[in-house]
């Protein structure tokens, strides 16, 4: 089974927002050296918690928890606040981008080995049983929201977000 068929959402907004983040980084690159380029990236407004590049780690994070955690039954379960992602780790725009991919790749892996019967299964997670099609649907719920936070965080610096096609 391809994550497409089920999900064919999920795969276009994901790229969208790859693809609209490299746009911008290269347009970017034509009038930025590469430490204010980082700084746009890493840049929050006053009383705002988190970075682009924050945001892009817990995007990755989440998805990891969710498959790898949940859906794949492996330990440890604890919720780490980042910790698996830590910002030392993947400093960097580039970095945080390739994380992003090598982390859904092995969701694309994982969910290749899922039969639909797979997808009813009922799992312990978040204090409630949830089937794991539902778990999958939250992992692109919590990628929208924070894609919209990432695109506020542009439009505050005067820098226009991925424009939309559909």
């Amino acid at each position: 089974m391809e994550i497409s068929e089920l999900y064919p959402y999920w795969e276009r907004e994901r790229q969208a927002l790859i693809s609209g983040l490299r746009r911008i980084e290269a347009e970017l690159k034509k009038t930025k050296t590469d430490e204010e380029m980082e700084a746009v990236w890493d840049w929050t407004p006053p009383g705002w918690p988190r970075s682009i590049k924050d945001l892009l780690r817990h995007i990755a994070y989440v998805e990891h928890y969710i498959i790898d955690k949940l859906i794949l039954d492996q330990e440890p379960k604890a919720i780490l606040p980042g910790s698996l992602m830590p910002p030392e780790d993947y400093s960097t725009f580039e970095d945080c981008i390739k994380m992003m991919h090598d982390v859904h790749d092995a969701t694309m892996v994982a969910f290749s080995g899922l039969t639909p019967a797979d997808l009813n299964k009922l799992l312990l997670a978040f204090r409630h049983q949830l089937p794991v099609e539902r778990l999958l649907w939250s992992i692109q719920q919590e990628e929208a929201h924070h894609r919209g936070q990432i695109y506020m965080l542009l439009r505050m610096q005067d820098i226009a977000p991925p424009e939309r096609k559909d």
